[in-house]
């Protein structure tokens, strides 16, 4: 993913992806690296995917009184959670009313749960690790999913269950997000580390409930169109074809 400027390795890289029947990536962010760092623009993207039918999607009547947001994942510097806290406090400092679900562990899960707990109180909920129906019921009663990540993300799938339930996301162009999420096409993209941008995003669609409704919708459609286990499938399938 780094360039090496060593002639033996280039050497080797290079040879290795000429003499392949096919070169598979996860992203367009890898396909990049190869060819910038060595040379190869053969390969093949093949993202993650999840069975988008598994997820259930009823359009909202969304009308902004207390709009709920999610994060689900691990509880690390890496995520932003300092950052949603942040822009949470500027929106309560607005007297702006809104739930937090959070779901997941990690090194920060006992900062967050005071800090959005004082914050928030009967507003703020905190679930740990969830997954089946739990993880299901949590997209069910959100409207939107926070991933403000600073560095380190791939392709979440987290991310891409929550846009097939409905949920508009919030997130950074980190890694394979930015192919993504298009800005205030299929959700919203914010500044990394940068909190004042949250809130000023999250407010300019709570005003506009339409706005809001056509993301979601807009959300469902991406993942079904691009990222459902079915087009996975035939991708797959072409490839193995391709490559006898």
């Amino acid at each position: 993913m780094q360039e090496n400027k060593r002639g033996i390795w280039k050497f080797l890289t290079r040879t290795l992806f000429s003499h392949s029947k096919q070169v598979v990536v996860l992203s367009e962010v890898e396909k990049e690296s190869l060819e910038r760092f060595h040379g190869f623009s053969g390969a093949i993207i093949l993202s993650n995917s999840i069975a988008a039918k598994d997820y259930f999607y009823a359009e909202r009547a969304f009308a902004g009184e207390k709009p709920t947001f999610l994060f689900l994942g691990r509880l690390h510097e890496s995520k932003g959670l300092e950052d949603i806290e942040r822009a949470f406090v500027k929106m309560k400092n607005q007297r702006i009313a809104f739930r937090f679900i959070l779901c997941g562990t990690g090194p920060l899960e006992q900062y967050c749960r005071n800090n959005f707990q004082g914050l928030l109180g009967e507003d703020f909920e905190f679930r740990g690790v969830v997954s089946g129906l739990d993880k299901k019921k949590a997209f069910q009663e959100a409207d939107f999913f926070l991933l403000p990540s600073r560095y380190g993300e791939g392709l979440p799938m987290a991310l891409l269950e929550a846009m097939a339930s409905g949920l508009v996301p919030i997130v950074t162009d980190d890694a394979s997000m930015k192919f993504v999420v298009r800005p205030f096409y299929n959700g919203i993209r914010v500044e990394k580390r940068n909190a004042s941008d949250i809130t000023k995003k999250i407010l300019e669609v709570l005003n506009s409930p339409l706005t809001v409704s056509t993301l979601q919708r807009q959300a469902v459609e991406t993942v079904k169109k691009s990222y459902d286990i079915q087009v996975y499938i035939s991708k797959l399938n072409v490839i193995y074809e391709n490559g006898i």
